[in-house]
């Protein structure tokens, strides 16, 4: 196998022909509580005096080294208030679950796969809570040692931001099947992921230009999904519209998209072209696990044609930028690649060097497939 100021400032413009006037006041507004994180809001209001559209925005991130266990955000939501909450997963895989705070109900559980390092996302509107948590849980051991972010941002609901509620709220769905199929007897799996696709595709419907990242989000989750229920080619079609409505464009949805075609692509040679710029858009973005992925796909390729030196000093280069971000799922694969790589080109020491690490590794998070791969090819040399 190859593998963020405790107060409030409100600002208020309100615009008739050419005259422009804003007044700020300066007031406590929201309720956050976090453990061992600063605790701040910086809250943006602003009101068109002709349309009456009214919308509040307010940001807090919290941030931390490890996830020893489930980390638990306290927050508070008024009539016509939501909450847009954004798990990093460039480091870890997570799910995000969502909790009355006086009661303790469950109110939502959404899990999306990391592997292509998108945010895990969930909304919340005050119809679901007024006083809420928000649990972010690592999905295994293997996730507890790496990094975090999260970063929670709420608005009052306009007019203008409607159809990207509701797309939002069709994604949140979707992830709550997804979640749910992990616990799902093996028949009633793909119906999760089916009823999932469902929720994406209505999401997709909503949106225009005017929210293409977001957009692109939902088609490179949707395509994920799609490849789990074997419907590879419905997958492509979302994946190529990226690639063709993004051209000259520098983002991780761009260079994932790249990633995904590329293993399609009969052409050797437009298949490097394709995995060498997503690696490089990955590189400026500084998304250093995207850009070790991407590493790590075009060493696959040099190894298959042989060319040895070129492909294993780039996993190596992979594995440094993995290791830095503490992003084991993505060494793991590394690691194996580097033992499978180095048997390959008959440099047995370090073929059994590296498995011997992949295996501590995988045991050291109880990872019973990798140290299955680990010892497939140790059992080669």
């Amino acid at each position: 196998m190859l593998i963020a100021s405790t107060r409030s400032v409100a600002t208020f413009y309100c615009v008739r022909r050419n005259l422009y006037f804003a007044y700020y006041i300066i007031k406590p507004y929201l309720f956050f509580s976090a453990s061992n994180c600063l605790k701040g809001l910086i809250a943006l209001v602003s009101i068109n005096c002709f349309s009456c559209i009214f919308a509040v925005h307010a940001q807090e991130n919290f941030t931390g080294d490890a996830l020893a266990e489930p980390f638990e955000i306290e927050f508070s939501l008024d009539d016509g208030e939501y909450a847009l909450l954004r798990a990093s997963q460039q480091s870890a895989d997570y799910m995000l679950q969502l909790r009355h705070a006086r009661t303790q109900k469950t109110l939502s559980v959404v899990d999306f796969s990391s592997y292509l390092g998108l945010n895990e996302v969930l909304i919340v509107k005050s119809s679901d809570c007024t006083e809420c948590v928000l649990i972010l849980v690592p999905n295994k051991s293997i996730d507890l040692d790496s990094p975090y972010s999260v970063t929670l941002k709420k608005s009052l609901i306009h007019a203008e931001s409607k159809k990207r509620l509701r797309a939002l709220l069709h994604l949140r769905v979707a992830g709550e099947y997804v979640a749910q199929s992990s616990d799902s007897e093996e028949n009633d799996v793909n119906e999760n992921l089916r009823d999932a696709v469902t929720e994406l595709d209505k999401a997709l419907s909503l949106l225009g230009d005017e929210h293409r990242d977001l957009g692109y989000h939902i088609i490179l989750t949707k395509s994920q999904l799609l490849f789990r229920l074997e419907q590879s080619n419905q997958a492509k079609l979302g994946l190529n519209k990226i690639v063709a409505s993004s051209v000259g464009k520098r983002s991780l949805f761009r260079a994932q998209a790249l990633f995904e075609m590329a293993a399609f692509e009969q052409n050797a040679e437009r298949e490097m072209e394709m995995y060498i710029e997503g690696t490089e858009i990955a590189a400026e973005l500084g998304l250093h696990v995207v850009q070790a992925q991407g590493m790590n796909y075009q060493a696959i390729r040099g190894i298959r044609n042989s060319d040895f030196n070129t492909a294993l000093a780039s996993l190596n280069d992979a594995y440094v930028l993995a290791s830095g971000e503490k992003n084991w799922r993505r060494v793991l694969d590394i690691l194996h690649n580097l033992s499978w790589g180095n048997l390959r080109a008959g440099r047995f020491t370090k073929a059994v060097e590296y498995g011997t690490e992949q295996k501590l590794l995988a045991e050291h998070y109880n990872d019973e497939e990798n140290v299955l791969w680990a010892l497939y090819n140790l059992g080669l040399v």
